[in-house]
C-alpha cells in the first residue's frame, strides 16, 4: 500500500477507499466515471441537444463527446424503419470489445479469442453472439436485437473472418513456476 497511498491513511482506510471507488466501476478503468449517468445521457441523445444539456446539466463539449462515443458504439442504422448493419462498424465494435482471430501453429482455420486486460481467452461464435445480443438488451435496442438474433450470417465463421488477426506468444508454466519476461 505504500506505493499507492500518500498521506496519513492506514492500510485499512486505503483499502476501503479503493474498494469503494471500484465497487460500481468497471475493473481496469482509467477514470472514475459515472457509467449509469453516461448511459442515461446516451439514451436521451435522440432528443434535441439543448434538452439533453439542460436535463443532465452538462456542457456542450461533454454532450459532443458522449454523442461521438455513442456513434462509435452503434454498428447499426435505420433505413425506412428497417434495421441495417454497417459491416465495418460491426467489425470495429467487436474488436474494441476484445474479439480477434488467432491462427494457432500455422492452422488453416482461425480460433476466436477475446482479450481482456491482456488476458487472452478462447471464445466461440456462440459466445460472440451472446455478447452482442446481451449488449443490445442492456442498451434497450430491441429492434436491433431482433434483427441480429435473426441474422445468423452476422455470427458465422465466414463473416467473423473479417476480424483482425493476432499473433500470440504463449508461455506455459507449471504450478509455482515463474515465467521470464518475453
Amino acid at each position: 500500500m505504500n506505493n499507492v497511498v500518500l498521506g496519513n491513511f492506514s492500510d485499512k482506510e486505503a483499502r476501503t477507499s479503493i474498494q469503494s471507488a471500484y465497487r460500481k466501476r468497471e475493473f481496469d478503468s482509467k477514470y472514475f466515471e459515472d457509467y449509469s449517468r453516461i448511459e442515461r445521457i446516451k439514451s436521451d441523445l435522440k432528443n434535441p441537444k439543448n434538452e439533453v444539456i439542460s436535463k443532465h446539466n452538462i456542457s456542450a463539449d461533454i454532450y459532443e463527446i458522449i454523442k461521438e462515443a455513442k456513434e462509435h458504439d452503434d454498428f447499426w442504422y435505420f433505413k425506412n424503419k428497417t434495421v441495417k448493419i454497417n459491416t465495418l462498424k460491426y467489425k470495429w465494435f467487436l474488436e474494441r470489445n476484445g474479439f480477434k482471430k488467432y491462427f494457432p501453429s500455422d492452422a488453416s482455420r482461425p480460433t476466436w479469442v477475446k482479450i481482456n486486460s491482456n488476458k487472452v481467452r478462447e471464445t466461440s461464435t456462440e459466445k460472440i453472439k451472446d455478447f452482442v445480443l446481451d449488449y443490445l438488451i442492456e442498451r434497450g435496442e430491441l429492434a436491433v436485437w431482433d434483427r441480429c438474433a435473426n441474422f445468423q450470417n452476422l455470427f458465422s465463421e465466414q463473416y467473423l473472418n473479417m476480424l483482425e488477426s493476432i499473433d500470440l506468444k504463449i508461455a506455459k508454466r507449471s504450478k509455482g513456476q515463474v515465467l521470464p519476461d518475453l
